[in-house]
This record gives structure tokens, C-alpha cells and sequence, in this order.
């Protein structure tokens, strides 16, 4: 096996590849994490902060809403693949044969993406929604409990408080207020539903 030429020359060729990519790759794609690691880090930090900051607008109806951008969405979508799909109809059918696979590479390449960006999308407004409905319920429910021991006043300000919510921080505090109200009166809490 090791006389074989061909072997050797692929063994060679294996090795120089290797060393190729841990001396010029591999700081390259380190260079890339550490570059996009701050930004992810940002991203998240700023969607987390918008469920809270979401939660603070109190409950709405949000079926009339989905409803109403699902339809939207749907017209506009079909509307311009409609659209696009005639413009593209004739040029697609005079391309060389040649051509053809590469255009169909494409396009499912840009479906996928298409397809990755809505999956996001649904799984993003989901989550907002899904954090929203639960936050505002356990609020109102913990609220509830501890209310006929609170003044007017304290009420207002644990309103206020959640009106103001910005983020986990500001929403950890509310609960901890709430914990401390329960906790004087001697009251059991219902359980958070967003923790």
C-alpha cells in the first residue's frame, strides 16, 4: 500500500491540505467568530429585551393582528412570485440547456434561504407572542392574589412598574416585589408561567 504511488501522492496532498487550512483558515474563521460573536451577543440581548419590553404593552388581541398580516403577507407574496415567475418565464426558457442546471442550483439555493428566513421569522413572532400572552396571564394572576392586602397605591406602582418594563431586570424585580408582598401577608403565589 505505501509503494503505491498514487497512495503516497494522496497521503502528500492530504497533509498540505491540512496544513493549508490551520494556517490560513483556521485564524480566518477564529477572526470571523470573535467578529460576529459581539453582534450575536447584541442580537439576542435586544430580541430578549423586546419580549419584555412587549409584555409591558399589557394584553391585546393578537388573532385579529395575525390574521390581518398573514393575509397581507400572502397577497404580497403570491403577488410577486406571480410576478416574478412571468418575467422570468421567458428568459428561463431561452437560456442554453447548458446553463440550465446552474440557474436550477440557484434557485433552489434561494428557496432555501427563502425558506430558512420564514421558519425564523414564524419561530421569532411565535416566541413573541407565546412570551407575551404568558408574562402578561402570570402577572395579572399573581397580582390578583396579592391585591386585597396592597393599598391603591402600592397597585399603581406595581403597574406602573410593569408599564415600564424594559428588561429581564425590570421584570425580575416586579416578581420579586410580588414575592415580598406574598411573602409579609404570608400567601402562596400562583407559579410564574415565564420564568
Amino acid at each position: 500500500m505505501l509503494k503505491d504511488v498514487n497512495f503516497r501522492k494522496d497521503i502528500l496532498a492530504g497533509i498540505i491540505s491540512s496544513l493549508i487550512f490551520l494556517i490560513l483558515f483556521q485564524p480566518l474563521v477564529r477572526g470571523l467568530g470573535q467578529l460576529l460573536q459581539p453582534l450575536g451577543e447584541k442580537f439576542f440581548t435586544g430580541f430578549s429585551n423586546s419580549l419584555y419590553s412587549n409584555a409591558a404593552l399589557g394584553h391585546r388581541n393578537y388573532l385579529e393582528v395575525v390574521a390581518f398580516e398573514t393575509g397581507v403577507s400572502t397577497f404580497f407574496g403570491l403577488s410577486f412570485g406571480f410576478f416574478t415567475g412571468y418575467l422570468s418565464r421567458n428568459r428561463f426558457l431561452k437560456i442554453k440547456e447548458k446553463n440550465k442546471q446552474h440557474i436550477t442550483i440557484v434557485l433552489k439555493i434561494g428557496m432555501a434561504i427563502c425558506w430558512l428566513m420564514l421558519t425564523f421569522g414564524i419561530i421569532a413572532s411565535s416566541m413573541l407572542f407565546f412570551s407575551d400572552l404568558q408574562m402578561n396571564t402570570s402577572f395579572e394572576q399573581r397580582l390578583a392574589v396579592v391585591v386585597p392586602y396592597l393599598s391603591e397605591q402600592e397597585e399603581e406602582e406595581l403597574r406602573a412598574k410593569w408599564a415600564s418594563m424594559q428588561t429581564r431586570d425590570d421584570y425580575e424585580k416586579i416578581n420579586l416585589i410580588l414575592q415580598e408582598y406574598a411573602e409579609t401577608y404570608q400567601i402562596e403565589l400562583p407559579t410564574l408561567m415565564w420564568k
